[in-house]
């Protein structure tokens, strides 16, 4: 409650009652407000994700992105055909050359993926970059990080890229 008295411009009285009262609630206990937790997003295709609550997101011509200002996250999907048949996924990764040394593997469901962590020096950032696939289907995603300290939840949002036919 303080927080949309807050939001809302009001101040008085009530607010150290409030404070006390919030007080005794347990700190695992969730507040209001969705976007204080992770948000599951349909993007397209068949493609879900989950990333921090605190983020913005939105599409931007084929490419949907979402940021809280000093991290960001970029993917791009495709459809992979050869001769009009989707090409299967484990043809996808091993098709895609772009980054020569992957450092992380990620199977689940129909999902497999590869991802590896790369050093931006003009942008002084760290850039997971990753596709994942399934048969016929391919998504390129990068989650930009400032430092290394964000390296577990930047593989926790990749890992959390799902995709339900």
């Amino acid at each position: 409650w303080l927080d949309v008295r807050r939001f809302a411009g009001i101040e008085g009285p009530l607010d150290s009652l409030i404070a006390t009262n919030a007080s005794h609630v347990a700190p695992a206990t969730p507040l209001i407000g969705y976007r204080r937790l992770d948000v599951h997003r349909q993007l397209a295709g068949g493609w879900s994700i989950k990333f921090p609550g605190a983020f913005a997101d939105w599409w931007e011509d084929d490419t949907w992105r979402a940021g809280d200002g000093n991290r960001a996250i970029h993917i791009s999907l495709y459809r992979m055909t050869n001769e009009g048949e989707p090409r299967e996924a484990k043809e996808i990764i091993a098709g895609h050359r772009e980054i020569r040394e992957w450092t992380h593997e990620h199977e689940s469901g129909e999902v497999i993926g590869r991802a590896a962590f790369a050093f931006d020096k003009s942008e002084k950032r760290w850039n997971l970059q990753a596709i994942s696939a399934v048969d016929g289907k391919m998504a390129l995603l990068t989650v930009s990080i400032p430092t290394t300290n964000d390296e577990a939840l930047a593989l926790s949002i990749w890992r959390s890229l799902a995709y339900a036919d």
